[in-house]
């Protein structure tokens, strides 16, 4: 009797350290490429990108309305195609239903599938400056915002569901001066 008891325990034990799910979800290394980007004059573009993923050991289920969104807000840019979804890629993009708002320029994404445990893609976008900004104000990029499914609420991290990076517009005239005279180059001032 004592030992179908000691069974039980084990056995109860073992569903109850199993079933506490660990969850999180997270984006991080944004970049944006190259940096600085060309002015709207030389129709500077360039690329976005960060880091998607779960760093927990369990999987992020599909659950309909209780999914992981995405919304990543452009600043000073647009999406570098007239199809804004066209301008979008990445090995994680397809982990998520993409909308975009033309007029925050924002795009949205719900997750459409199961995110498994320890796992990390990156999302890109085509990015088309629009608006030039100094390296005193830089402001030419992006900010991503992770909002984790309700179920996660609670246990999971939240001190990484957010990332932001930002570079100015600068163009360079390199001259044609030879190479005996080291880098000969000036900044072409941009905004008269």
């Amino acid at each position: 009797m004592k030992r179908a008891v000691l069974i039980l325990c084990l056995l109860f034990a073992s569903l109850f350290a199993n079933a506490e799910q660990r969850y999180n979800p997270y984006v991080n290394q944004g970049s944006v490429s190259p940096a600085p980007l060309l002015p709207v004059e030389f129709n500077g573009t360039g690329l976005l990108s960060f880091t998607v993923g779960n760093s927990g050991t369990s999987a992020l289920p599909y659950i309909k309305n209780q999914e992981m969104t995405l919304i990543i807000t452009l600043s000073n840019g647009v999406p570098d195609n007239e199809d804004p979804m066209a301008a979008m890629a990445g090995t994680w993009s397809s982990y998520f239903d993409w909308t975009y708002d033309t007029s925050i320029a924002t795009y949205r994404g719900i997750q459409n599938q199961k995110i498994s445990e320890n796992a990390a893609g990156n999302i890109t976008i085509s990015y088309k400056i629009i608006k030039n900004t100094l390296l005193s104000s830089a402001s030419n990029g992006f900010n991503v915002n992770l909002q984790p499914p309700p179920y996660a609420n609670g246990i999971q991290a939240t001190d990484d569901d957010a990332a932001s990076i930002y570079t100015y517009a600068l163009a360079r005239d390199y001259g044609d001066a030879p190479l005996a005279y080291g880098e000969a180059s000036h900044n072409i001032n941009i905004n008269k």
